[in-house]
């Protein structure tokens, strides 16, 4: 009787130790040994409380993809422990603390392990995908002009090696790096953009390029007559058929830029001899990186001063 109460009495004050002492200590399994030998390992778990598994994963890369393969260990205090493994809806029992598993998207693991009728509580729950899609961005914008170049880049937030598959309008167009260049652009280019990383994430979000005809300025000029010396000329820079809403307006006469306004119009106060030439116009948007194209040519010559003319008019008697 009285060495079965000191059976108790040691496995009792062993208890109080293991709550005392962290479970990732490692000198707890050097410090209770002598215990585990003397009251024996089935006396310990009935009076203990369970320990808590610990999970970890080891990759081959920094990133985590749908299908590859995993290495998990469930590590968990003292020895001998089946262990069971819940991946998603799968449950799996080995004998071994490391098991490999092929991760599907999204998927969480956790592990536990047990001695007969003694189990470990269960591991935390590690997640084994990036839950973070690739996100695509369009240099220079996303409203282009026909003509233009635009450089699509497919940002997985960490390097990778991996092919990047593009999409467009959810169709899948090419299998290449994660940047993609279109040049001299067409309308038919225009489309909703998305990329995926060898097809082991959700596609990121859609961006909608959209490119439109590169419109041509309409230079108009008032007075649309005879021009005479000292008068004041009104250019006018017109612009249609784009959703461009802000310009800034470069003139050129005989091919050398002279003005450049936010203004559509360009005002020549008291012209003279001297303004006589060939006037074009170009729009850019402003903070933006579309341009028209260059509108046609228009002459403008100036004439000495206006003079009154007298008509004489002989009168018969």
């Amino acid at each position: 009787m009285l060495k079965q109460w000191g059976e108790e009495q040691s496995v009792l004050n062993t208890r109080d130790l293991v709550r005392d002492i962290p479970r990732n200590d490692d000198a707890m399994k050097e410090l209770f040994e002598p215990y585990l030998k003397s009251i024996g390992q089935e006396a310990l778990e009935k009076h203990s409380k369970a320990p808590k598994a610990r999970l970890t994963v080891q990759t081959e890369t920094s990133q985590i993809f749908t299908g590859d393969t995993v290495t998990l260990t469930c590590d968990i205090q003292w020895e001998d422990w089946t262990y069971t493994w819940q991946c998603g809806d799968e449950q799996h029992n080995t004998n071994e603390e490391e098991f490999k598993s092929t991760v599907q998207f999204k998927q969480s693991c956790k592990c536990k392990g047990c001695r007969e009728s003694f189990c470990s509580e269960w591991s935390d729950a590690e997640t084994l995908t990036d839950s973070d899609k690739p996100k695509v961005t369009v240099k220079p914008q996303s409203s282009v002009f026909t003509g233009d170049t635009v450089t699509l880049i497919c940002d997985v937030r960490r390097s990778t090696e991996r092919t990047i598959y593009w999409f467009k309008n959810f169709e899948r167009i090419k299998a290449c790096s994660k940047t993609e260049t279109l040049r001299e652009v067409r309308v038919s280019d225009g489309g909703r953009y998305a990329c995926s990383v060898e097809n082991k994430t959700a596609l990121s979000q859609g961006v909608m390029l959209t490119v439109e005809e590169r419109p041509k300025p309409v230079v108009r000029v008032q007075p649309d007559g005879r021009v005479f010396r000292g008068q004041t000329v009104t250019l006018t820079c017109d612009i249609q058929d784009t959703d461009v809403t802000n310009w800034s307006y470069s003139w050129n006469k005989d091919d050398s830029e002279i003005h450049v306004s936010q203004s559509q119009e360009y005002r020549i106060s008291s012209v003279s001899e001297s303004h006589t030439g060939n006037y074009s116009c170009t729009g850019r948007e402003t903070g933006g990186s579309r341009y028209s194209h260059s509108s046609e040519k228009v002459t403008l010559t100036v004439s000495g001063e206006c003079e009154n003319l007298i008509n004489l008019t002989t009168f018969g008697h």
